[in-house]
């Protein structure tokens, strides 16, 4: 009966489906979704097949299933509808991307542009040197960025391509680079 859908609420949202959509989930006799049968689907197929990103979790907004948002860093799909059963709930919502831990500090550093062997560089300083990047580990004046006791590689010079280049820029406008 899956023609009789057409009056369930994901339906009334109108909303575009990829991957199986609305037919794929678990519909029940007159057409309403058999929520029993949701377990076997995991909150990722719920926002592949028929899923909406709503943003930010609002206490104030309605949820339907397939409803994707984010919440204190990870994101999660509503499963069953309702309105301000708030995230991890599991009644609720399936977790799609949990929150990773705080990884480690990177690398800080202030550009100083194309490395001169006159200018005295302090810890932290980054140049360009030859097509590569390096930060000043010691402070020094005049010493090469390859002289690994005063400098650590941040980004290595690539290959010369061949060919024609492509890029669209910030306008969308395009450019061919012979």
């Amino acid at each position: 009966m899956k023609n009789s859908a057409l009056s369930h609420p994901l339906v009334q949202h109108n909303r575009t489906h990829r991957m199986g959509g609305i037919d794929a989930l678990p519909w029940g006799p007159g057409g309403l979704l058999d929520v029993d049968k949701l377990d076997g689907y995991d909150a990722a197929e719920l926002l592949n097949l028929y899923g909406k990103w709503e943003g930010a979790w609002s206490s104030a907004k309605s949820y339907i299933i397939g409803d994707g948002v984010a919440h204190n860093g990870s994101s999660y799909v509503c499963t069953v509808a309702h309105t301000n059963h708030e995230p991890p709930n599991s009644s609720f919502w399936g977790l799609l991307a949990a929150k990773g831990s705080q990884g480690e500090m990177g690398l800080v550093g202030t550009w100083e542009g194309t490395w001169s062997d006159s200018k005295a560089y302090v810890v932290g300083n980054c140049v360009e040197y030859n097509g590569s990047s390096y930060m000043c580990i010691l402070a020094n004046t005049g010493q090469l960025p390859t002289n690994e006791n005063y400098w650590d590689l941040t980004a290595s010079k690539g290959e010369t391509g061949e060919g024609v280049g492509i890029y669209v820029d910030a306008l969308k406008l395009i450019h061919y680079i012979y």
